[in-house]
């Protein structure tokens, strides 16, 4: 789903020193599910020229409605029979959000009393049904991610939004259970920016490439003047930004004046790198030209890969096992229980059939290769 343009451009003056007012760009829309389910939503990356993106905010606004059926099978009663109902909800992105933005939340229900088992499913003291409740009713979550380079650029930001509701019985363990769940999300997606001044007019031209193991960073001025500095600076995240090369400005007559300079790539620099020219007048007065960003790669491939997900009666898992090497896979609920736990020989490929140890919601699968140490984790849902 494509979030809506929902409000362009306002100050926005509780983040980090800026020298002009915050800005903020903001997108949203609504989500309605079953409890468990994993929403994609698309929204235009940021567009540099408006200034430097110090932060992206990522909201939430929450409705759950939960309710769940509890029968003691036992044949004596129990006096202690608590349900804790939890939710998680999740902004995930394998390369922008590699560390998953997670809120989880928990609430108890209880205790009942429940009568010793009448035989009479659905029905009697040995039976309760609860709910609507409602972990969340317009709750609001708000979290924010300062690494913002994979956010610059032209084109759109696809991520997912991760919803699980689950729960677990307490105080007996001889019960059937039943549960159900509906929910809102109003999710919003805001760049927060500071509006800085670009270069002036005269520079007609910047651009950064790669060429080989280096990259080539050019730009040209118009109408140069005497005594500037032009610096430039490069950034991973697009708010700390470093400099990498200063030059003075070269006079070429009534022509435009070309400048170039080489970066090359430390040990230390993977993904993408952002560029921008610091030019410095006489005076000392400075403006900010707009950013370039270049990908030089350097990521880990996935070391696997789920499918489909969110899935009903099985889930496949596509191993990254070139050098077919040997691995161990377990299957973990989101609350940490171990479901099972299998050993995978030289496979590319391995299909788990749930069996009556699963239930709908969402799970971890963490896998070991064997021979190089190497582990992996992912998330599913099962609907």
């Amino acid at each position: 789903m494509v979030l809506g343009l929902l409000l362009f451009l306002f100050p926005y003056g509780s983040h980090a020193q800026c020298d002009n007012e915050f800005r903020i760009v903001t997108y949203d829309s609504i989500f309605t599910g079953t409890g468990n389910d994993v929403f994609d939503f698309v929204f235009p990356k940021f567009d540099a020229s408006l200034g430097t993106l110090t932060a992206v905010e990522f909201q939430t606004v929450v409705t759950v409605s939960y309710g769940f059926n509890l029968e003691n099978t036992d044949y004596s009663s129990t006096n202690n029979y608590r349900v804790r109902v939890s939710r998680m909800d999740e902004f995930y992105h394998p390369e922008f959000l590699y560390i998953p933005i997670t809120v989880e939340t928990n609430q108890m229900y209880g205790p009942y009393k429940l009568a010793p088992n009448d035989g009479l499913p659905g029905q009697g003291d040995d039976y309760v049904s609860e709910g609507p409740v409602y972990p969340y009713y317009q709750d609001t979550i708000i979290r924010r991610s300062f690494n913002t380079a994979d956010f610059l650029g032209i084109g759109n930001v696809s991520m997912e939004y991760w919803t699980s509701t689950f729960s677990a019985t307490m105080g007996g363990v001889n019960n059937i259970k039943t549960e159900r769940a509906n929910d809102t999300m109003h999710v919003t997606i805001r760049y927060v920016y500071c509006s800085e001044s670009a270069l002036p007019a005269d520079i007609t031209y910047f651009a950064a490439r790669r060429e080989g193991n280096n990259i080539s960073l050019n730009w040209q001025v118009q109408n140069e003047e005497p005594g500037r500095i032009y610096v430039v600076e490069k950034s991973t995240d697009g708010r700390n930004f470093e400099p990498v090369n200063k030059m003075p400005s070269q006079l070429s007559g009534s022509g435009p004046s070309g400048y170039r300079t080489v970066y090359t790539p430390t040990g230390r620099d993977s993904g993408k790198l952002i560029f921008r020219i610091r030019q410095i007048q006489p005076g000392g007065s400075e403006k900010i030209s707009d950013m370039r960003i270049v990908d030089i790669g350097g990521k880990t491939p996935e070391s696997l890969k789920l499918f489909p997900n969110p899935a009903k009666d099985q889930i496949s898992v596509l191993f990254n096992n070139t050098g077919r090497d040997n691995w161990t896979i377990e299957v973990f609920s989101i609350s940490g229980k171990l479901i099972e736990k299998r050993k995978i020989q030289r496979k590319l490929l391995e299909t788990i059939y749930f069996d009556s140890r699963y239930s709908k919601g969402m799970y971890v699968i963490k896998a070991v290769n064997t021979e190089t140490g190497e582990t992996a984790t992912e998330r599913f849902i099962i609907h």
